[in-house]
């Protein structure tokens, strides 16, 4: 996974496989904590600039050095791949998705 990720979902999912409603789901995911991370980024940018928020149902489960820590740590931690990662920091960001998948 890159450090260098530029987009707005910053997503460690799994998407080889999976359903429509999987597909849904992961849509959801990615609604639900790019808001609430767009909504305390300022308060993150004080304590946790450039580092990586892994988040899960709208909660940062932790905050990463790099982008694959975070990806290892989501991967490790939740078995259906469904987490986002978000990069603390205030400059603009390119919207778009990033996926990977994981064997």
């Amino acid at each position: 996974m890159s450090d260098s990720l530029s987009t707005k979902d910053r997503v460690g999912i799994r998407t080889l496989g999976r359903t429509a409603l999987d597909k849904e789901r992961q849509q959801r995911e990615i609604e639900i904590n790019f808001d609430r991370f767009e909504r305390m980024l300022g308060q993150y940018l004080l304590t946790q600039r450039d580092r990586f928020a892994l988040m899960r149902d709208g909660e940062v489960i932790g905050f990463f050095d790099t982008a694959s820590a975070a990806g290892l740590a989501g991967a490790a931690r939740f078995e259906d791949r469904i987490y986002s990662i978000q990069k603390v920091t205030d400059e603009p960001v390119e919207f778009g998705i990033y996926a990977h998948a994981i064997h």
